[in-house]
C-alpha cells in the first residue's frame, strides 16, 4: 500500500510539473515586456527538467509513462516555437 501511495504522489507531483509548466507558457505568451517573456520561459524549462528528472527516478506504468512523455513533448513544442517567435533566426544581410 505504502508503494502504491508513493507512486501516486510522484505522479500528482509529474502533472504538478507540467501544469507549472503550461501556466509559465501562458504567462509568456500574455507578457508584452521581453524580460518577463524570457524568465517565464526559462522557469517553463525548469519545470519540463524536473519533470524529466523524476519521470525517470519513478517507475511508471506504461501508461503513465506515455501520457506525461505526451504532455512533456506537447510543451516543450510549444516551449520551442515560443523562443523561435521571441528569438527569430538571424538572417545574413542581403
Amino acid at each position: 500500500m505504502q508503494k502504491h501511495e508513493k507512486t501516486k504522489g510522484t505522479v500528482d507531483f509529474l502533472h504538478t510539473e507540467l501544469e507549472t509548466a503550461r501556466t509559465f507558457v501562458a504567462i509568456a505568451r500574455q507578457a508584452k515586456v521581453e524580460g518577463k517573456i524570457l524568465r517565464n520561459i526559462v522557469n517553463a524549462r525548469k519545470a519540463c527538467k524536473s519533470t524529466r528528472h523524476f519521470m525517470d527516478q519513478v517507475q511508471l506504468s506504461e501508461d503513465e509513462a506515455a501520457e506525461i512523455k505526451r504532455q512533456l513533448e506537447g510543451v516543450e513544442n510549444e516551449l520551442a516555437a515560443l523562443e523561435a517567435s521571441v528569438r527569430p533566426t538571424e538572417r545574413p544581410a542581403d
